[in-house]
């Protein structure tokens, strides 16, 4: 299980955006990513494996925060140079490919490839497939207080009504202390 979990993990970051290169003889693999200090152990431990794999090959993991990714890595790939892969959000697949500075994923793994995800996890964007995401979407959630709703809202209407309601003055000093 550790074994394929690691390994899925690595399919999923090590090939989430591969950018475009012509060194075709690679001995080491620079990545920057974004991963969440709590899971860099793994992903360290997916490399190792990897790197034990293909001794022939030394991968370098670089942090780095959402915005310093994309603008060093934007300056980075525009003058020739970078990591060959990056691991950040989704949203950088179109003005990265509209750049030229990342290369579709179909031309680097065979359309089974594909299959063993779900539709939404591969980004598609002007008829390619650029990324394939470990984590798929922003999730936003709306929390409610059962001690003030015996139950949520079933639709916008009712949560601006229920709001309306709930929105209080009270100690009648003109000012509001429930929302």
């Amino acid at each position: 299980m550790h074994c394929n979990k690691q390994t899925g993990i690595f399919c999923m970051f090590l090939f989430l955006l591969s950018c475009s290169t012509d060194n075709k003889e690679l001995s080491k693999i620079n990545i920057w990513h974004q991963m969440h200090y709590e899971n860099r152990n793994v992903l360290r431990e997916v490399c190792d494996e990897y790197e034990n794999q293909h001794p022939d090959i030394k991968i370098n993991l670089t942090y780095r925060e959402t915005e310093e990714l994309r603008t060093n890595f934007q300056s980075s790939a525009m003058g020739g140079s970078g990591p060959e892969l990056i691991y950040g959000p989704s949203d950088q697949v179109g003005p990265f490919a509209t750049m030229g500075i990342i290369q579709p994923l179909e031309s680097l793994f065979e359309e089974s490839f594909f299959r063993q995800f779900v539709d939404n996890a591969v980004v598609h964007y002007k008829g390619h497939k650029w990324m394939v995401g470990d984590v798929v979407g922003n999730h936003l959630m709306l929390l409610y207080n059962k001690q003030m709703l015996s139950s949520p809202p079933l639709n916008t209407d009712e949560l601006i009504k229920m709001g309306k309601q709930l929105t209080l003055d009270l100690d009648s000093d003109g000012k509001i202390d429930q929302y």
